[in-house]
């Protein structure tokens, strides 16, 4: 697998911890045969890492959000409204677009 297919992969399945080190041991192969003595730089690293990170960034964000209820963001909503932070309209607003998702 070369290196532009791994990180393919990687961005099909960004949270597989294997597709990733796979993805990192193809780069650094790819960059020490690259380098005239086979030695991996701090430059291939930063280089390796920031592909990496670009196929998987949608990923950590995704992976990372946490999940609130319907009730607990209805409680929020009627939070907000009871500080003065929205208006009796913007609260109808949002609680209805907040029940159409069920």
């Amino acid at each position: 697998m070369r290196e532009e297919h791994a990180l393919a992969a990687l961005k099909a399945n960004p949270t597989n911890a294997d597709l990733r080190e796979r993805a990192l041991a193809i780069g650094r192969a790819y960059a020490a045969l690259a380098r005239e003595q086979g030695k991996i730089t701090i430059f291939d690293e930063v280089a390796l890492s920031n592909d990496i990170a670009a196929a998987t960034a949608g990923a950590s964000s995704a992976a990372t959000a946490p999940v609130t209820s319907i009730e607990e963001r209805l409680t929020r909503l009627s939070d907000l409204r009871a500080k003065g932070l929205l208006s009796d309209q913007e609260f109808d607003a949002r609680r209805q677009k907040i029940l159409d998702e069920l």
